[in-house]
C-alpha cells in the first residue's frame, strides 16, 4: 500500500497537470482574442508592465521592512524579480528558496525567512479582508451581508489576538502574530499592502475599462483582491491558471464574453512576467556597475 504522502503528491501532479492541460486548451480555442488583445491593447498592455513593476518595487521595500534588511534594495529586487519567476517552476513559491538562500548569505537565518513570510502573508490576509470590505460599500448589487461579514472579521481579528497573546504570550513565536504585527510593528508594513491592493485594483480596472465592460470599479477591486490573495499559496506553478480561472468564472460581472476576459487575463498574467524580466536584467545591469565603480 502506498503512504498516504505519495498519495498526495501524485494527486497534486495530476491536478497541475489538469490545469496547465485546461489553460492550454483555452490558449488554443481563444488565441485570436489573446492575438487581438496584445494589437488593439497596447497601451494598456504597456502600462499594465510599468505598474507591474511598480508593484515588484513595493513587495520587495515590505518584505525588507518585515525581515528589518538594511541591505542594498537594488540587490533585493533582482533577488526577488528572480524568486518570482522561478515560482513559474512549480507549485507553492519554489522561490522562496532563492529568498531564504540569498538572506542566508546576509547573516539572516532561514527560520527568520520563512516566519518573515508568515507575517507577510499574515498581513497581506488581514488587509485583503478589510480592503474588500471596504470596496463593497460602494457596490450597487448588494452585498450587504458578505461586507458585515468581512468587515466584521477585519475589525474583531486584532482584538481577538490580542487577548489570544495574553493567553500564550510566553511562546516567542506567537508574538511575531499578535496586535503589534498588525497595527504597531512598522505601519509602513502596513501601509504599503494596501497601497499594493490599490495598485492591483486600479490594474484590474483599467484593463476591464479598455473592454468596455460593464462592470464597477467596487466588483474589479473585489476582483482583484481574490486573485491576489489566491496567489498566497498558489498550488499550481506561479498561480498559473488559477488566477485566470477566477477572472473567467467571474466573467458575468463584467458582461464579456469569454474571449475578452480571456484576454484580459492574458495581459495581466504577460505583464507580470515580463515586468519580473526586465526588472530581474535591468537590477543586475546596476550591481555590475555599482561594483565595477567601487573597485
Amino acid at each position: 500500500m502506498r503512504p498516504m504522502s505519495e498519495v498526495i503528491l501524485s494527486l497534486r501532479y495530476v491536478f497541475v497537470i489538469a490545469v496547465f492541460s485546461a489553460l492550454i486548451y483555452f490558449c488554443y480555442t481563444y488565441r485570436a482574442d489573446l492575438l487581438y488583445s496584445i494589437k488593439n491593447h497596447y497601451p494598456v498592455f504597456g502600462l499594465l508592465i510599468v505598474l507591474s513593476l511598480l508593484h515588484l518595487l513595493g513587495l520587495a521595500k515590505n518584505f525588507m521592512l518585515i525581515i528589518g534588511f538594511k541591505g542594498a534594495y537594488v540587490s533585493v529586487l533582482n533577488m526577488w524579480s528572480l524568486s518570482s519567476l522561478l515560482n513559474y517552476l512549480g507549485p507553492f513559491q519554489p522561490g522562496l528558496a532563492v529568498r531564504a538562500v540569498y538572506f542566508k548569505k546576509n547573516n539572516i537565518s532561514v527560520p527568520q525567512v520563512f516566519l518573515a513570510t508568515a507575517r507577510q502573508i499574515h498581513i497581506n490576509v488581514w488587509m485583503g479582508i478589510g480592503v474588500s470590505a471596504f470596496f463593497l460599500m460602494f457596490s450597487e448589487a448588494g452585498y450587504a451581508k458578505l461586507q458585515i461579514c468581512l468587515a466584521s472579521i477585519f475589525l474583531l481579528w486584532p482584538i481577538f489576538l490580542h487577548f489570544l497573546s495574553k493567553a500564550i504570550g510566553h511562546i516567542q513565536i506567537w508574538r511575531k502574530f499578535s496586535l503589534e504585527d498588525l497595527l504597531l510593528f512598522k505601519l509602513s508594513c502596513t501601509w504599503i499592502p494596501l497601497l499594493l491592493y490599490a495598485l492591483v485594483a486600479f490594474m484590474f480596472f483599467i484593463t476591464y475599462l479598455s473592454y468596455e465592460a460593464d462592470i464597477g470599479f467596487a466588483e474589479v477591486s473585489v476582483l482583484s483582491v481574490v486573485t491576489k490573495l489566491s496567489g498566497i499559496a498558489p498550488i499550481t506553478p506561479g498561480n498559473l491558471g488559477v488566477q485566470e480561472a477566477i477572472i473567467v468564472l467571474t466573467k458575468q460581472l463584467s458582461g464579456l464574453s469569454t474571449g475578452d476576459v480571456c484576454g484580459i487575463a492574458f495581459l495581466i498574467r504577460v505583464s507580470h512576467m515580463l515586468a519580473c524580466v526586465f526588472m530581474y536584467f535591468f537590477t543586475l545591469v546596476c550591481i555590475r556597475v555599482i561594483a565595477a565603480k567601487e573597485r
